[in-house]
């Protein structure tokens, strides 16, 4: 349930197109996996994948935030092969 939810709002922080509505769920994306972080932290080795995507997760969020302030785009126009490489690198305020 829990993976779920920071599932849910990641996936709506992608699809979202109005910049400001955006960079609010992506907030709120951030705050549901940094929770799930913290609940995972010591679990077993079968949270190590769950762990492993929100860190991808989290990298592609900060890429799109880099994009909204950089006022380069959206998510949409991000080469996946670049993000894949981890060739974006973000600073997150």
């Amino acid at each position: 349930m829990k993976q779920q939810m920071w599932w849910a709002l990641y996936n709506r922080a992608l699809a979202e197109t109005d910049p400001l509505e955006k960079r609010r769920m992506i907030d709120r994306a951030n705050v549901a996996m940094c929770q799930r972080i913290d609940e995972l932290t010591g679990t077993d080795v079968g949270a190590a994948e769950e762990y492993k995507e929100m860190m991808d997760a989290l990298s592609v969020l900060r890429i799109i935030i880099h994009e909204l302030q950089a006022g380069v785009g959206t998510a949409l126009e991000l080469n996946p092969a670049l993000v894949a490489k981890g060739t974006y690198e973000a600073d997150v305020a």
